[in-house]
């Protein structure tokens, strides 16, 4: 007696086979059709949630799709059927939308920035990690980031009459910067380096920095602090990370000496 064709049948929300079980027939009947069909849909989706949503909530909606659709996918796809799944919801949810979504108005890339909000600078670093050719889009933003804040240090009366408070201004500024690149950024190289250039056209914006660093070090090693050793040794690591980037070292060299 011939075998009945096989069939794949949904039963009260389960999947199932019927008949002749057949790894053809499952991957163009189950796994292509599922793949085309969700990926139409969330094409589909994205279109709405990047002209409705904020740029948090479309973060937030996208990677639970991504988690959704691995967890689903886990026991019906084979490997190489989920990859494929993943690799083309990529484009559609992230690939397809991410220069609007960085910098979508009062709630993109710049204005986490400057309203420190790291974690969703950190829930927008996971989503874009499943494409990291994007993070250089954030890194654009980056960098002119930190040079603002260089630049009201840097214009800042107050802090300029005060060799010592100016340098420890940047100091301040190094170190935030560097929680944030470890805390949102998975302290990312490429961060890394944009934050080094950043701070180098900062000291070197201004002529004084090699005399304000001299004046620095040499507040710290007066003062001291007493039963702080590790607070001490940080504050002086501090100071040669900047002394570092300085090109001008020859003219520090001087006002060290």
């Amino acid at each position: 007696m011939a075998m009945k064709q096989a069939e794949i049948v949904n039963d009260k929300g389960e999947l199932s086979w019927k008949g002749v079980r057949s790894a053809i027939y499952y991957k163009q009947r189950l796994e292509d059709a599922y793949i085309a069909h969700a990926i139409s849909h969330y094409e589909q989706e994205a279109n709405k949630w990047i002209n409705t949503m904020s740029c948090p909530e479309y973060i937030r909606i996208a990677s639970e799709s991504f988690k959704r659709e691995e967890d689903i996918t886990a026991q019906l796809l084979v490997k190489e059927s989920r990859k494929s799944l993943i690799k083309q919801l990529t484009e559609k949810l992230i690939n397809a939308h991410v220069d609007k979504l960085v910098d979508m108005d009062k709630t993109g890339v710049k204005e986490m920035l400057a309203n420190k909000r790291n974690e969703e600078l950190k829930a927008l670093t996971e989503l874009l990690t499943r494409s990291p050719d994007t993070f250089a889009l954030i890194v654009d933003r980056f960098q002119p980031y930190i040079l603002s804040r260089g630049k009201a240090i840097r214009e800042n009366k107050e802090l300029k009459e005060d060799p010592v408070e100016y340098i420890k201004a940047l100091v301040d500024l190094r170190a935030e910067i560097e929680t944030l690149i470890a805390e949102s950024f998975a302290s990312m190289d490429s961060f890394s380096r944009s934050n080094d250039i950043a701070f180098q056209e900062i000291l070197e914006s201004f002529e004084l920095t090699p005399k304000y660093l001299a004046y620095y070090i040499d507040a710290l090693m007066r003062v001291g602090l007493k039963g702080k050793e590790a607070e001490m040794e940080a504050l002086i690591d501090s100071f040669f990370i900047l002394f570092k980037l300085l090109k001008s070292k020859a003219v520090s060299y001087t006002h060290l000496t």
